[in-house]
Order: C-alpha cells, then structure tokens, then sequence
C-alpha cells in the first residue's frame, strides 16, 4: 500500500504507523543541522511530483482494477487518472466537475466515504467474511 500527499512528511509519520503503508511519498522540507529552514527539498503538492511517482510504479506495473487513490485537489489528477477507483473527495468545485465528467466517485466531506469505498470493495471482492 502506498501513500503518496502533499503535506510534509513528518506530519504523516502517524498515519503510516496506523494504516500500515508500505511506503509513503510527501512532501520533503529542507532541514540543515536538524532545523527547518523554510525550504523545500521535494514536493509533492504539486501534480508534477505526484505524476512522477505515479509513474514509476505504473514502469514496474500493478493491478489497476484494484487500485484506489483519493484526491481533494487538482494536483491529485495524476493519481486519480492512473488508478481504476479514484475517489474525488471533498468540496474543490473543479476537481469535482472533473470527477463527475469521468464516473468517478464523487463524496463531499458530509459523506460517509469509508461507507462508498466498502461499496466499491464489495463490488470488487465480494463479501469474504
């Protein structure tokens, strides 16, 4: 499992542990002598760094048709355009516009999306309880 976001990779490190991402790409901060310094060495707020990393996984391959990605901006559309359960979510007016034109799942942040995305696993997978 990968996660890849914009936001600063130390402010992720909890959400790894508790999801059990393999890997995770984010966004890296500059850091000299174990300070900030306002810098940043890699970013992937932006659709080019996510389109990057998008693509050297889709180079080795993986399953498409159970792949699934969530996206709240339009610098997620690489990510939403390489997976075959991308899952727009929140209230960016273009993204959503996108989503809609493409099927894509659609939630706003009322929405019970761990609810839609067990749809979309039972739909994939069955019920295997």
């Amino acid at each position: 499992t990968v996660a890849i976001s914009g936001s600063p990779l130390e402010s992720l490190w909890p959400l790894k542990k508790y999801m059990g991402f393999d890997e995770m790409w984010a966004t890296k901060l500059t850091q000299q002598k174990g300070m900030f310094t306002g810098g940043v060495d890699i970013n992937m707020a932006v659709s080019e760094g996510k389109g990057s990393v998008v693509q050297s996984y889709s180079d080795v391959g993986f399953d498409y048709q159970k792949s699934f990605a969530f996206g709240d901006t339009a610098s997620d559309l690489p990510i939403l355009k390489a997976v075959g359960n991308p899952f727009v979510v929140g209230e960016n007016e273009e993204l959503k516009r996108i989503g809609q034109e493409r099927g894509w799942s659609v939630a706003s942040y009322e929405d019970d999306i761990s609810r839609i995305v067990m749809a979309r696993l039972l739909l994939l997978f069955g019920d295997k309880s």
